[in-house]
């Protein structure tokens, strides 16, 4: 099975799109302050380190594509040890979009092309 099925460009797409997703949502879901300040951080979080990744989306060029894959590890790992946290944990509303925003990022990740580094190509 091919799990390379999308470019670093397409990633880093779906970041924004996820960082906006995880900004917006919780409010018009009706998440509790304190869910919401949560997904608000990985939000920024997500955001900030994926405008100076190296794709043709960036804002500018600086961190190179293993460091920004490795950084998503490090998010998916916050975000799977979050779902402990009572916000998450004991709201059923709040419980699923936290599931279901954990499988996109993780899909996003596993489904990238990460032997493709537009640095090395120029």
């Amino acid at each position: 099975m091919n799990t390379n099925l999308l470019s670093p460009k397409m990633h880093g797409l779906n970041d924004y799109l996820l960082s906006g997703v995880l900004l917006v949502v919780p409010p018009l879901l009706g998440f509790d302050k304190a869910s919401q300040q949560v997904y608000k951080g990985f939000s920024l979080n997500l955001l900030g380190y994926n405008a100076f990744s190296d794709h043709s989306l960036a804002v500018k060029r600086m961190i190179p594509t293993e460091e920004h894959y490795k950084m998503d590890y490090a998010n998916l790992v916050g975000m799977a040890a979050t779902t402990l946290h009572p916000s998450v944990r004991q709201n059923k509303k709040v419980l699923l979009f936290h599931l279901g925003i954990l499988a996109v990022s993780t899909l996003n990740l596993w489904l990238t092309d990460r032997r493709t580094n537009p640095l090395r190509a120029k």
